[in-house]
């Protein structure tokens, strides 16, 4: 046996014999010793020595083990009956407030209370204003920038916010520069600035100015990245160095960063919050860079910048730079709000007990584990180690109905069943402890019990005992956890609707989401092998149910509502899908709101059919529908036959990075045509819209930015043969200053080339190709990007694949364009011959030829109106760019002023936003614009 601790007399502070019941399979309460450790260290060697052990005249042995493995903080919280973002209330008397001299924290307030002798507190209850208030948490929006070659920081900024206050409380911006003159007053409104060209210097004094700050929550865009900048080559904080006092508050503690796994450890008191890593998980999108984010929740523009441009700004314009700098911290602060997770992350906190960093560093299955625990403390279970499942252990999953595939014109109802697998464990009692050892079924004292439905690969039937024999935990969780959602739900709808309820409804609202995402989580918690206590006869049962279900649901439907009893027409289930059945009442013509009224009497005469508190409701109804195959399918959806239709899609991929916005746009408008809600044909429109897109495609009228394809700049890249690496090599040989680095977003375009050329060879700048007439390999972005998803559309709108693909790309009538340029190869050597600027046939010199000079004025009247026409809309583009992509300056005259930024004419129409929305039209029409010009000038006609 180690050492006890300093101050311990023993390593054993106590020992108690229990009476507890082990969680798993149904069996009676046991004999156990309850051995209480003076310190979490010294659990394993005390384990290690008490194995086997045969205590002399008693029969208990230690043979078996139970909740050794619980983290310190659970096993507190758990048996004190508190939980993470729960308010606590002592009565007076029971504790100290900590001198200053005596913290181990830089709390704000430290008590120090003694929770034995009858000390009484209690967590206050949840549905009381004081139990659910959220306090004024700190967070600090913190953003990093560092120069990509050197690795040294160039800036940084903070935003400080105070839940319940509108505007931030701080800001505060850091520069690696020197200040050009002293600055004696501030406006009130202006952010502060420190400046220090030592880097060193620069990160003490962030670190002591976030340590001041005190935040609760360390807010950062990518928190390992920021967190490895702050903590430089050595990637730890020593313990009472500012950085380390700014990102924990335990006086002693240091913070560190693992560099394989990118954790870091050591935040006690703070909670470090990666915004990026958090929308990754909750939200699909296709960009999920900063700006992107900002555009996206927020609708504030927010330009996001190359490392060489960042670094161009900060040497031409250091105040606009620091300006930039905020602006992302803000931006981050907004996301934040805006999506509502402080709200969200408490009310899960609240609802699993779990302590708010558990939420974040680890995944669903501890929020189980916790409120399973809770509930084997108050009933006398207790949970024993991780048990073994064996390598190849599986279950079998969901049923998924073989899909009658088609596009169906006619109402399909979608009957979809209530919490599906929560009401599946409550109706049959599905849990660890209800769960009967194999073959105890057959023994004669065996209780009152059901069996699963079989389940493919079990060797033996699977079988629980009834709820009136013992009421399974997991059952009861659910109970509860169901019934506290829909009492949050009825207080949401009660909530004042003006800005007196909305922090109430905030946190009400959070609290309903995370009651339902924990009840959705329990089947999880019991399938997952890798998970704290696996038990695959319970995840097992749980399918097989489901799978029975969906049967009997689908021949319930097929056999009730027939001619035969009466109904207009046969129904028909066209598709299954785990929790819910997709059925055709009526053929084409059938009314939809008679679809709808047939649907909501099928849903009750399905659930008469199940146990409470199993249920099959109406969802809604799609009308046309078009079903591609198992977990994809498109439809035009009608929650009422009074509501407007929305267009749904389910596992028709628009939002692939690997795809240009031409197929995602493209897809999204092919289906809004083929899938028309007022009853007409969409299939023709549909097929025009695809025919139109390669006609435009071919004749090289499609914008530029439809095609564009992006990918990230990697450490070895530079060498390899990729598509997006070739370009930013060739940028790197036109312009050093301006080329991509390591991590910066590559776009490139596919060029026409050689018959056989590779892609990567064909790739190029956007801007490069559209300054220089360069052609788009048409075939490529048909035959490579376009075909395989419209044509998996239309197989079953057409009939078959070879018919898909001669309506959508047969006997196109437009020719591949060829362009002309004078850029490379032999064109710098030719010189073309004039054209006429009406009919384009060739001529000796002038305008026009010498049929069309009776037209000359009409000609010329035309021309100045395109001119005009194109510089009004090169205009609005400039200013649309202005508007969202500007980095305008900051209010730092400690900071020497920022160099002026010209005028973008026709040669130079470039942006420094990576995401400008509008840069390729902008550079499509100035080439345009400059064209018109020269068409002008040989009409001899001025422009003014």
């Amino acid at each position: 046996m180690p050492p006890s601790p300093a101050g311990s007399q023993k390593a054993i502070v106590a020992v108690q014999v229990v009476r507890r019941t082990p969680i798993l399979y149904f069996q009676a309460e046991e004999i156990l010793l309850m051995v209480s450790v003076a310190g979490p260290k010294l659990v394993s060697p005390c384990l290690k020595a008490l194995e086997g052990l045969q205590l002399s005249n008693s029969e208990v042995q230690a043979t078996a083990v139970f909740e050794a493995n619980i983290a310190l903080i659970l096993r507190f919280l758990i048996d004190n009956d508190l939980g993470g973002g729960r308010w606590i209330e002592f009565e007076a008397g029971a504790f100290l407030v900590v001198s200053e001299t005596s913290r181990s924290t830089t709390a704000q307030i430290e008590l120090d209370v003694h929770l034995g002798h009858g000390t009484k507190f209690r967590a206050l209850p949840m549905d009381t204003d004081a139990g659910s208030f959220v306090p004024p948490l700190r967070t600090a929006a913190l953003e990093l920038s560092v120069d990509v070659e050197s690795q040294l920081v160039t800036g940084a900024a903070c935003v400080l916010t105070v839940e319940g206050q509108a505007q931030p409380v701080a800001r505060a911006v850091w520069l690696r520069a020197l200040a050009t003159q002293q600055v004696t007053e501030e406006a009130a409104d202006s952010a502060v600035l420190f400046l220090s060209e030592d880097e060193e210097v620069l990160l003490q004094h962030l670190g002591e100015t976030l340590a001041a700050m005190d935040a609760d929550i360390i807010l950062t865009y990518d928190l390992s990245e920021t967190v490895r900048r702050m903590l430089g080559k050595r990637g730890i904080a020593k313990a009472g160095s500012p950085l380390a006092r700014s990102l924990c508050r335990r006086l002693g503690a240091e913070v560190k960063l693992t560099p394989k796994s990118n954790e870091v450890s050591g935040m006690t008191g703070r909670l470090g919050f990666d915004l990026q890593k958090q929308v990754e998980k909750d939200h699909r999108l296709v960009d999920y860079s900063l700006g992107a984010l900002s555009q996206h929740f927020c609708r504030i523009p927010l330009p996001e910048l190359s490392a060489a441009t960042r670094a161009k700004v900060l040497r031409s314009r250091p105040r606009a730079y620091a300006q930039h700098l905020l602006r992302q911290a803000e931006a981050s602060a907004n996301i934040f709000h805006h999506l509502a997770y402080l709200y969200n992350f408490v009310e899960m906190a609240r609802v699993t007990g779990c302590p708010l960093s558990y939420l974040l560093e680890r995944g669903q299955a501890i929020k189980v584990q916790c409120q399973l625990l809770r509930e084997a403390r108050l009933r006398g279970f207790v949970l024993p180690q991780r048990p073994g499942t064996g390598e190849d252990t599986t279950y079998e999953g969901a049923t998924v109905l073989e899909p009658a595939c088609g596009f169906y014109r006619c109402p399909i109802a979608v009957l979809d069943f209530a919490s599906l697998y929560p009401s599946i464990m409550m109706a049959h009692n599905l849990c660890y402890s209800t769960l009967l050892p194999p073959g105890r079924e057959k023994k004669p004292d065996c209780p009152d019990f059901t069996e699963s439905p079989p389940t493919a690969g079990s060797e033996h039937a699977t079988c629980f005992v009834k709820a009136q024999v013992r009421k399974g935990l997991l059952p009861s969780i659910l109970e509860h956890l169901l019934a506290a959602r829909k009492a949050a739900k009825a207080q949401l709808a009660q909530c004042d609707p003006g800005e007196a309820g909305a922090t109430r409804r905030k946190v009400l609202h959070g609290r309903q989401l995370a009651l339902k995402l924990s009840a959705n989580s329990v089947y999880g918690f019991t399938g997952a092998t890798n998970g704290p206590l696996p038990c695959l006869e319970v995840a097992g049962a749980v399918t097989a149910y489901g799978r029975e279900m969906i049967q009997a649901t689908k021949a319930k439907v097929e056999q009730h509502f027939t001619t035969g009893l009466g109904y207009a027409y046969n129904a028909e289930v066209v598709y299954g899908d785990t929790d819910s059945v997709m059925v055709k009442f009526g053929p084409e013509g059938f009314a939809l709101d008679e679809a709808i009224k047939v649907s909501k009497e099928a849903s009750t005469v399905c659930s008469s059919i199940f146990p409470a508190p199993v249920r099959l409701e109406f969802e809604k109804v799609y009308q046309p529908f078009l079903l591609m195959a198992k977990k994809r399918y498109a439809g035009m959806a009608f929650a009422s036959s009074s509501s407007s239709p929305e267009l749904e899609t389910k596992g028709i991929e628009t939002v692939r990075r690997d795809w240009c916005d031409l197929v995602r746009h493209g897809l999204e408008e092919t289906l809004k045509r083929l899938l028309v809600s007022d009853g007409s044909d969409g299939c023709q429109k549909a097929i025009a819209h695809v025919r139109d897109v390669c006609n435009d495609l071919r004749q090289n009228k499609i914008d530029f930015r439809s095609l564009v394809i992006s990918k990230s700049l990697g450490r070895n890249e530079y060498t390899a043969k990729a598509p997006h690496a070739e370009v930013a090599e060739k940028l790197k040989k036109r312009d050093a200053t301006t080329a991509p680095r390591l991590g910066d977003r590559v776009s490139y375009l596919v060029l026409a080339g050689a018959a056989k050329a590779k892609v990567y060879e064909k790739a190029e700048d956007p801007l490069y190709a559209l300054e220089n007439d360069l052609p788009i390999d048409a075939d490529y972005y048909l035959e490579n990007q376009l075909k395989q998803p419209l044509v998996r559309v239309f197989e079953l709108v057409c009939g078959d694949v070879h018919k898909a693909e001669s309506l959508l790309f047969g006997g196109l009538t437009s020719q591949k364009v060829v362009v002309s340029t004078s850029k490379g190869g032999m064109g710098k050597f030719v010189k073309p011959r004039p054209k006429c600027l009406s009919c384009s046939a060739d001529i000796d010199h002038g305008a026009v030829c010498t049929l069309c000079k009776e037209k000359l004025p009409e000609i010329k009247a035309q021309a100045l109106g395109r001119v005009r026409a194109l510089a009004e809309e090169l205009s609005q583009l400039r200013a649309a760019c202005a508007r969202d992509c500007a980095l305008p300056s900051g209010a730092f005259p400690q900071l020497p002023a920022d160099e002026p930024v010209s005028d973008q004419g026709q040669a130079s129409e470039r942006c420094l936003n990576e995401g400008c929305p509008v840069i390729f039209s902008r550079a499509r029409v100035a080439k345009q614009l400059g064209s018109a010009r020269e068409a002008l000038q040989r009409l001899d006609v001025k422009e003014a």
